[in-house]
């Protein structure tokens, strides 16, 4: 699963690879008040190709601050471009399901995946089953 947000006026840009259950990758700035919220993970090819730090771990505040800087909503774009498709040749109705999560800052993924109930087998979007 992959996830991407930007707002324009408050500067804040985000994106998120999660795989199973587990977070895999997560960034987060708010360009406004100069904080990054969140640098989870090993920086990807395409992120460190775009001029991001290849670290795991940002502890450095004037590196932190710095990441703020550099992040922009096309940032955010070349990130959804290198890890699956360019969002700016979208358009019109988008086909099949979508989870909308209004945040994804519920604290540190589980230590293993999180079970998930059986559905039909011939209806993937069913209701969840008791079986």
């Amino acid at each position: 699963m992959q996830a991407y947000a930007t707002h324009r006026v408050a500067e804040a840009h985000r994106w998120l690879a999660a795989d199973r259950g587990r977070l895999l990758r997560h960034v987060e700035v708010v360009g406004e008040s100069g904080e990054l919220v969140a640098w989870t993970g090993v920086p990807t090819p395409i992120e460190t190709g775009l001029g991001l730090p290849a670290l795991e771990e940002i502890t450095d505040e004037d590196a932190r601050f710095q990441v703020t800087l550099d992040t922009t909503e096309d940032t955010v774009l070349a990130v959804a471009r290198g890890w699956s498709v360019d969002p700016m040749t979208l358009g019109g109705e988008v086909p099949g399901h979508a989870l909308l999560f209004d945040d994804v800052d519920e604290g540190p993924p589980p230590p293993e995946p999180m079970p998930t109930r059986q559905r039909r087998w011939w209806w993937p979007w069913s209701p969840p089953t008791d079986r």
